[in-house]
């Protein structure tokens, strides 16, 4: 729910699995489209992995943060963003 709030995002969707998801993605690229990819089965690793990276980057740290403390160590990953100084920069296209 911390990181929500870094991001702008509602509160709510810390609550709400598939919520919860959508809104990662949406932080991460801006659209709810690889929400899809989920579904398939070997994909949805690589999605998990490259959905890390983005929200690492829109935070303003790098893809091995986002792989190592986002994608293998999730909850304490988001236990540093939440209650860390890292700010949400937008992540331009």
């Amino acid at each position: 729910m911390v990181v929500a709030d870094e991001g702008r995002q509602s509160r709510l969707g810390g609550f709400i699995p598939i919520y919860n998801v959508y809104l990662q993605i949406r932080l991460a690229d801006g659209s709810g489209m690889p929400l899809m990819l989920y579904l398939i089965l070997i994909v949805n690793i690589v999605v998990a992995i490259v959905v890390a990276g983005g929200v690492a980057r829109a935070i303003g740290k790098d893809g091995i943060y986002g792989f190592f403390l986002l994608f293998l160590l999730q909850p304490i990953g988001c236990l540093i963003l939440g209650f860390g100084s890292a700010q949400y920069t937008a992540i331009r296209r």
